[in-house]
């Protein structure tokens, strides 16, 4: 994604890395918060989708359980 004033800002993935295993979230910033619809991709292959507002977790999120 994109940085403005060295936040981040729009939609972007962002990949968290660790030895032997690795998530990634997808989705929009603004003004360098998570903001809109995301995607979490966790290292167990679990997949959490919801909505974020202003940085913050909001409302319901569902979460499907990796194979």
């Amino acid at each position: 994604g994109q940085c403005q004033n060295r936040l981040p800002d729009g939609p972007g993935t962002i990949t968290w890395r660790w030895p032997g295993a690795a998530t990634t979230d997808t989705g929009t910033y603004t003004n360098g918060k998570r903001h809109g619809p995301w995607t979490l991709r966790h290292a167990n292959g679990d997949i959490s989708e919801g909505e974020y507002r202003d940085g913050e977790m909001h409302g319901v999120w569902r979460v499907r359980k990796g194979e």
